[in-house]
């Protein structure tokens, strides 16, 4: 009944001020947007920018920026609201077995396929992904996000050692996201083709200042199970605080 209501003043609003002078006021501030949109370095409008030829929504974005990022930074610094997203490329991840890990049963490893196949997309998602370990001959990517393993491959993907079945969801969603990203910005990037070493946990110890060994600033007991949890990516070199300062850096 209150849908009723609100479209009968809507359409009694129109009435009364006239709908070629509602078109007139709209392709006024269309180009205005327009004109606005086309003096920002490295912003590109979809669409035409003829406000004879556009109606009231215009498409943009940034290079190498996230709509989402875009759409945050309107919302949080201007007080503008704008509807942030991509064409979806993979649309969805279906899980099709999940359990708890074998060497922990305290996580959860699982199997998903895959809406769409990523196989053309993985040397670009190794591109853009820090740490990635691809592998061009059997066709997938292995990659740590928050202690958890997985591995992409063209339809499907495995993860294990999720803290919990809401970690395994939220890292999948996550995947969704950065394929889908990828996949918008595929003409920006370069693929690349290289396979990744990871470090090794005493390569990583090496990289740690020796006059600071054991120093505990980092909230571990050791240099040793500090290292493990970088190479597991759970805790990043940064968040040692004598190698921040080795960089000239400060800890924060």
């Amino acid at each position: 009944m209150v849908g009723l209501v609100g479209l009968g003043a809507a359409v009694a609003h129109i009435i009364e001020v006239g709908i070629e002078n509602i078109r007139q006021k709209e392709k006024l501030l269309t180009k205005q947007l327009l004109e606005g949109l086309a003096s920002i370095a490295g912003l590109k409008v979809y669409g035409p920018c003829d406000p004879d030829r556009q109606v009231g929504v215009v498409s943009f974005n940034f290079k190498n920026i996230a709509p989402e990022e875009v759409a945050y930074v309107l919302d949080e610094m201007y007080g503008i609201m704008v509807r942030a997203g991509l064409a979806m490329f993979l649309n969805e991840i279906t899980v099709t077995f999940i359990e708890p890990c074998w060497a922990d049963s305290g996580k959860v490893r699982l199997k998903a396929q895959l809406s769409a196949n990523i196989g053309f997309l993985l040397p670009y998602l190794n591109a853009v992904l820090p740490g990635a370990i691809y592998s061009q001959g059997s066709d997938n990517l292995t990659l740590m996000k928050e202690g958890s393993i997985i591995v992409l491959y063209p339809d499907r993907l495995t993860l294990a050692k999720a803290r919990s079945t809401t970690h395994a969801y939220q890292i999948l969603d996550w995947v969704q996201q950065v394929v889908n990203q990828t996949y918008a910005r595929q003409s920006e990037i370069e693929p690349s083709y290289e396979l990744w070493r990871r470090p090794s946990i005493p390569d990583i110890i090496k990289s740690l200042p020796r006059s600071s060994y054991n120093c505990r600033q980092c909230g571990e007991p050791t240099c040793l199970a500090f290292a493990a949890k970088v190479w597991l990516g759970e805790r990043a070199l940064e968040q040692c605080p004598p190698f921040l300062r080795s960089l000239g850096q400060t800890h924060t």
